[in-house]
């Protein structure tokens, strides 16, 4: 009968080697069907702690045995480090028997294995169960005690391979009664191991000494340190804006540096690129230090700056090394002052500046603005934007009135127009004590196309037998759509190019002459758009097409023309409800518009009233909305040539035309009630240099 079974486990941490499943043969070396898995060790570095499944001990004795003398057998692991020992409680025996005055066998032995350190990892695959050991002369140790030859000797003393972790409280050989856990074991230690056991009682050992492989994983790696070159401001961040108030001291020192040889430095400031590897002054206000081969110093001062506009100013440096090694840097030096008006500033039809200022000086919190064009200044405030900038925008004031129709309009107001096309104008800022000037000349504005009606071909009107064929045309060529006259062909000469002095043909004008057609009368015409006739056999009448598409970049204040008139009494009264006895007034007016389509005006023998249209008394068509007009009746003769201007009123003050909408039109006539076929036809009126004022 067994009164007392002892056991030993001992169980050393280290390095997440697993062995996971028991599986015990006869007298032999088992281990687990699973590859020992191996942790990944950072480069050059050893854990300070690895867990190794390293030793497992399993004791059971008999107590029907005698008890005799203790003996040690000593497990030793020597890892070569700093000396721990870490010892098993002894094992209570059982009750001494006779078998304790038995000899001993003689293949009884002591065993003390030292274990050392592996120099590779484990393998990983596993065959037919069984590990595959790096070096299986070293890696584990069986030990049998056999005595069971002899005589009542019931078990024997044996050595085996198992997995601690996947021990049964019970087994096949009897009850586990001990086990022990070692924690904390490191790298670099010796440490030994004894256990106790009575050897002359019946039982046995089983401990499996596993050789680990404690060496950390190294790895070759090839890394290349090259360092670029640095560019870095003396005393200050590079990466802040440096501010400079013209007239005052300034300085700034630059460092550039690298690990080889400099090859290569470079400024590059606007359009200008310095090279400062070739002299220590490149530049006026440009000081080039040496330190050494390696670096050196750049210093800029206010000679540089001199002369350079307000506003924010990029130097670019540049340099590379022999080792071809290079780098780059921007620092931002803003210039205190008024900037310069870009394109971006302003606005030509809405007649609008935006001034801008940039402030350096700390203590300056408020800055006025200052727009000349004529005699006077017209001041405002700016306005901060919190990033050193303020900013001032002039626009115009408009006066609103009515014209004669009783129909609300606008004009701008005399000196406050805002900016305008083609005009000088002076700018400034007042920072502190201190005024900063500036000058503006807009772009001239807009042309009207053959304004000085220099250019006459001909071209096929469209109508009947009677009324159609080649006419007279004021354009260049007949594929040119802009300028025509209301022509047929048996009236022909309503509009017709003539010199302007008798002997030079280069210089021409745009003669309108009414005319009288089987007792209908015409009026002498040119306006932009297209004309045709009707086209059936008995048509006497046609279609005058206002609009032509125009781009405008700048609000015109007003139209300028020269132009020679006669007028005299009506002739021919027509429908109009006039009589002999009234003026025949020429006219002459400009629309700026924003129509989808050409708007037609029927008129002849068969006129249609409801088509007809005046810019004074009507804004609003089917085509779109008349965004401003111009108009003016010439009521008396000339002596000769004059100019007229006619000032633009304006219905509209914000809108603009569509792009590619209908947007111009301009009429002259030598009736003012030609529609409506009345008029004079001794009246003569001679048009030409037709052009924008601003």
């Amino acid at each position: 009968m067994e009164q007392n079974v002892r056991f030993a486990r001992l169980l050393f941490a280290g390095c997440g080697q697993q062995l996971l499943h028991h599986q015990e043969r006869q007298r032999g070396l088992a281990v687990a069907e699973r590859a020992v898995h191996h942790l990944l060790h950072r480069l050059g570095k050893r854990h300070p702690q690895c867990a190794d499944e390293l030793i497992l001990i399993r004791m059971r004795l008999s107590s029907v045995q005698p008890r005799r003398q203790v003996e040690v057998d000593a497990l030793v692991a020597e890892a070569g480090g700093r000396l721990q020992h870490g010892q098993l409680a002894p094992v209570v025996g059982g009750q001494p028997g006779f078998l304790a005055q038995l000899t001993l066998g003689a293949d009884e032995r002591v065993f003390i294995h030292p274990i050392e350190l592996a120099r590779r990892n484990f393998q990983r695959q596993a065959a037919n169960g069984d590990a595959m050991l790096a070096d299986e002369n070293h890696v584990a140790v069986i030990i049998q005690r056999d005595n069971a030859r002899r005589a009542g000797v019931d078990d024997c003393i044996a050595f085996a391979v198992a997995d601690a972790r996947e021990f049964d409280r019970t087994t096949d050989r009897g009850v586990i009664v001990r086990e022990a856990r070692f924690e904390g074991v490191q790298t670099g230690g010796k440490y030994s191991v004894s256990f106790r056991f009575s050897k002359d009682l019946p039982g046995f050992i089983q401990c499996v000494v596993i050789k680990v492989n404690t060496d950390p994983d190294e790895q070759d790696d090839t890394i290349i340190f090259s360092p670029d070159p640095t560019i870095e401001g003396d005393g200050f961040d590079i990466a802040q804006p440096q501010g400079y108030i013209p007239g005052d001291s300034w300085t700034r020192s630059y460092k550039l540096a690298a690990m080889a040889p400099l090859k290569t430095a470079e400024l590059r400031f606007g359009e200008q690129t310095y090279d400062l590897m070739m002299s220590d002054a490149p530049a006026e206000g440009i000081t080039v230090v040496r330190d050494n081969d390696l670096s050196l110093t750049v210093t800029l001062s206010e000679a540089f700056l001199a002369g350079c506009p307000a506003g924010s100013h990029s130097a670019s440096f540049r340099i590379a090394d022999t080792k071809d090694a290079e780098a780059t840097a921007a620092s931002e030096l803003r210039v205190q002052g008024i900037l310069p008006v870009g394109k971006e500033d302003y606005d030509l039809w809405a007649n609008t500046v935006t001034l801008r200022a940039v402030v350096v000086d700390p203590n300056v919190s408020a800055v006025t603005f200052g727009l000349k064009n004529g005699e006077s200044w017209l001041e405002t405030e700016g306005t901060a934007d919190g990033n050193g900038c303020y900013t001032a925008t002039y626009r115009p004031e408009w006066t609103e009135s009515t014209n004669e129709a009783g129909l609300k309009v606008y004009t701008p107001e005399p000196g406050k127009e805002g900016i305008t096309a083609g005009n000088d104008y002076e700018l400034r800022s007042m920072i502190g004590d201190r005024t900063y000037s500036a000058s503006l000349t807009t772009p001239a504005g807009d042309t009207i196309y053959n304004a000085g009606m220099d250019y006459w071909t001909t071209y096929n009107v469209t109508g009947s037998s009677i009324t159609g064929g080649t006419v007279p045309y004021p354009n260049e060529n007949s594929s040119t759509v802009f300028w025509v006259g209301g022509n047929n062909a048996q009236t022909n000469a309503l509009c017709t190019g003539v010199n302007v002095n008798d002997n030079d043909d280069s210089d021409k004008c745009a003669q309108l002459k009414p005319d009288e057609k089987f007792r209908i009368f015409a009026a002498g015409n040119l306006f932009t758009g297209t004309f045709d006739c009707g086209t059936g056999f008995t048509d006497t009448f046609g279609y005058a097409r206002f609009g032509v598409q125009y781009t405008f970049t700048a609000r015109p204040r007003a139209l300028r023309l020269r132009y020679k008139a006669t007028v005299t009494n009506i002739t021919n009264t027509g429908n109009s409800g006039l009589t002999t006895n009234d003026i025949d007034s020429a006219r002459v007016f400009v629309c700026v518009i924003d129509w989808t389509g050409r708007h037609a005006v029927k008129s002849g023998a068969s006129s249609d009233e409801s088509t007809f249209w005046d810019p004074e008394t009507k804004s609003l068509f089917n085509e779109g909305p008349i965004l401003g007009y111009s108009s003016k009746k010439l009521g008396k003769s000339t002596e000769g040539w004059e100019t007229m201007e006619l000032p633009l009123l304006w219905y509209d003050k914000d809108k603009a035309p569509t792009a590619g909408n209908y947007s111009l039109v301009i009429s002259c006539a030598t009736s003012y009630k030609g529609d409506y076929v009345t008029g004079s036809t001794s009246n003569l009126l001679c048009v030409e240099n037709f052009e924008w004022v601003y």
